[in-house]
Order: C-alpha cells, then sequence, then structure tokens
C-alpha cells in the first residue's frame, strides 16, 4: 500500500515536469527572436542623434551623398576687372547645401588688334593707325580721328566760276594776281577777299626769314585747293619766325602750317581767332602766347607742333576744338586760366610728355579721348 503510494507521487511529479518542459522551451525561443528584432531595428553602428541636433550635420554623420560642385553667383570677367562664382556642394538624396566655397576669376586682358590707318576723304573724315581690343572694343592706342578734306568752294556760274558770295577762300587766280601785286618778290596780300578784294592784309619775307603779316582785319582762310602763296612760291623752308602786327583780328586756315623751321611766332592782342590748321606741323616750335583776346582756338590749329613744350591758354578762350593740340609730344604742361569752356575731342591726345595740366571750374565739357595716351600725366588741377 505504501509503495503504490511513493509510486503514484512519483509520477504525478514526472507529469508535472513534462508539462513544464514545453512552456520553458518556448519562453527561450521567444527571447531569442525579441532580441533579432531590436539588433535590426537598432544597429550598433548607427548613433542616435544628440538632443538638440536636427540631423543637419556633415555629410558623413547624417549619411548625405554629396553631388558634384555646381557654379552659383556667376559675374564674367571682363579685360580689367577681375569676376567671381561661387562653387556649392549639394547633397544627391536630399538637396541640403553642404558646402559653399567663393572664387575670383582673375582678368581676362586686353586682345590686342593692330589696326591701319585710314586717309581722310572729301566730307569723310579718317583715323591714325592704332591698337584696339578685339574683345571689349576700347581703343588702347592711336586711332585718333583725321578731319575730312575740305569740299571744293561754291561757285556762282553768273560770275564766272569766282567763288560764291559769302565764301572767304580765294582762288588760285586771286592768290596769283594778289602775290603779284605786292610789294616785292617775297611779298603781297593775304586778307580777306571779302574786304577790298584781300587787300586789307599784306605779308613779307625778309632775308632773315621773319614773315611779317600787317594790315587791318581778318586773313583769308586757305585750304589744300587754294594754298597760302608763301607756299605757292615755296617760302616754307625760309620761314624762321612769324610776326603778326597789332590790326590783324585773324589767323586763317592753313596759314602757317608745315613751316619746318619756324621757331616762334609773335600774335598780336587783335586776333580773336585762330584758324584750322594754322600752324600744323611746325616742328621746330617750341613755344606760343596766345593773346588774351582770344575766343576760339579752331580744331587741329596746332596739331603735330611736336616741339611745343608748355602752354598758356587765356579765359578768354571760350572753345578749343578737336585735335588743336594733337600729338604735340613734348608738351609737358598745359594750363588753361578760368573762362576756358569747352575742351573738344582729342585736343591733347598723344602728348605723351604732358605730366601737369589745369582745368578751370569754368570748363562745362571735356569731349572724348581729350587726354588718351598722355602716359606721363600725373596731376591734373
Amino acid at each position: 500500500m505504501k509503495n503504490w503510494k511513493r509510486m503514484l507521487a512519483l509520477l504525478l511529479v514526472l507529469t508535472m515536469c513534462f508539462s513544464l518542459l514545453p512552456l520553458s522551451a518556448f519562453a527561450e525561443g521567444a527571447e531569442d527572436e525579441e532580441e533579432q528584432i531590436e539588433e535590426l531595428l537598432e544597429p550598433e553602428d548607427l548613433e542616435a542623434p544628440e538632443e538638440g541636433d536636427d540631423g543637419d550635420g556633415d555629410g558623413e554623420a547624417c549619411g548625405h551623398v554629396p553631388a558634384e560642385a555646381v557654379r552659383e553667383n556667376v559675374l564674367a570677367p571682363s579685360c580689367t576687372e577681375p569676376g567671381s562664382h561661387d562653387e556649392v556642394v549639394y547633397c544627391l538624396l536630399c538637396g541640403a547645401e553642404l558646402e559653399r566655397t567663393a572664387v575670383e576669376d582673375p582678368a581676362l586682358g586686353h586682345a590686342c588688334e593692330e589696326v591701319e590707318a585710314v586717309e581722310p576723304q572729301i566730307g569723310v573724315p579718317g583715323k591714325t593707325a592704332g591698337v584696339v581690343c578685339t574683345r571689349c572694343g576700347d581703343v588702347l592706342e592711336g586711332c585718333g580721328e583725321i578731319a575730312a578734306l575740305p569740299e571744293e568752294a561754291e561757285t556762282d556760274p553768273e560770275e564766272g566760276g569766282q567763288p560764291a558770295e559769302g565764301t572767304d577762300t580765294l582762288s588760285a587766280e586771286s592768290l596769283d594776281e594778289l602775290a603779284a601785286d605786292g610789294a616785292g618778290e617775297n611779298s603781297g596780300y593775304c586778307g580777306d577777299p571779302d574786304v577790298n578784294g584781300g587787300r586789307n592784309v599784306s605779308w613779307s619775307l625778309d632775308s632773315e626769314g621773319t614773315l611779317t603779316i600787317s594790315g587791318t582785319g581778318a586773313m583769308a582762310n586757305y585750304s589744300p585747293d587754294y594754298i597760302c602763296p608763301w607756299l605757292q612760291q615755296r617760302l616754307d623752308d625760309k620761314i624762321n619766325a612769324v610776326v603778326v602786327t597789332d590790326g590783324v583780328t585773324s589767323i586763317g586756315d592753313r596759314t602757317f602750317g608745315s613751316c619746318g623751321s619756324l621757331s616762334s611766332i609773335s600774335i598780336p592782342n587783335s586776333v580773336t581767332s585762330i584758324g584750322e590748321y594754322a600752324v600744323v606741323a611746325c616742328t621746330t616750335l617750341t613755344q606760343v602766347v596766345i593773346p588774351s583776346r582770344v575766343a576760339v582756338i579752331k580744331k587741329f590749329a596746332f596739331a603735330d607742333c611736336t616741339g611745343l613744350e608748355e602752354l598758356t591758354i587765356p579765359g578768354s578762350v571760350k572753345s578749343i576744338e578737336q585735335g588743336a593740340f594733337i600729338r604735340c609730344r613734348a608738351l609737358e604742361s598745359a594750363t588753361m586760366l578760368d573762362g576756358v569752356e569747352t575742351i573738344g575731342e582729342n585736343v591733347f591726345d598723344t602728348c605723351s610728355q604732358l605730366g601737369y595740366v589745369v582745368i578751370p571750374k569754368s570748363v562745362t565739357s571735356i569731349g572724348r579721348m581729350a587726354f588718351i595716351d598722355c602716359e606721363h600725366l600725373e596731376k591734373v588741377y
């Protein structure tokens, strides 16, 4: 009886042990599966963002993939001014800006090209040879304007081909007549043709090479077709000095041009106008005194006077016309007194030694390229 009870108790214990065994195995399997899920959701190599971090750190920390750099805010460089741009790196996945670098682009520099001179035509100006930039179009050297050739004097058919009324250019016949009607071989008339047939002003050249212009009123204006009498007689190389006496009121166009030996010119206070090309290419002329009553210095009046060293322009001169002192390469100083109003185009063009200029407050207009190629210009007052 006692043995049966012992066996029954042992059987109950074994039954309970076998009944508990599947539950323990299932629990262990569940715990293993839960650990695997946690490992998938929270890998050890991915750190959680710190408190306050929005996740926009560097590309490595937040998983950004940098794309190739692109150019933004592009400012193109010019021939003389540098340009700039930003090089920006964005994330290939989310588009976030990862890096921005400012870059300066150097100036391109001029693309120089030499241009040939263009000869002037009747009514059409020409240009001197020079250098231009093919990229920006700037004129770098030369390219000054050459005045157009004058048109032939108008004639009046009813007067047998003589100059029309109001034309102050002498015909070839009138020049010959006036030259022959003078006081001697190297003398004649050179006055305004509308005043006593041009006999209001006379000229004479003495044995010392002094050309004297005397009389009352204006001189004649000459042209390439109607040249002045001393050039007609080929006396230009014999002229060393010019003296214009008081009473003469103008220096005519093309009167003393290309007198290669001319070293001095005396202009009286009665003169109010200095004509076009009046003293052009007088290369040995070193100075000139412009009287205080001159109101206008016309275009190219003293052009190519390469020996002229200093210049003072009185306040009576209201207008200095185009190229009046162009290519006066020895000119070192130019002083314009109060009263001057207009400085025309190319007035001091290629005055390569010009270093000192005085411009008064009365000046209201300065033309294009008035001081171009003045490479030694340091002081402007």
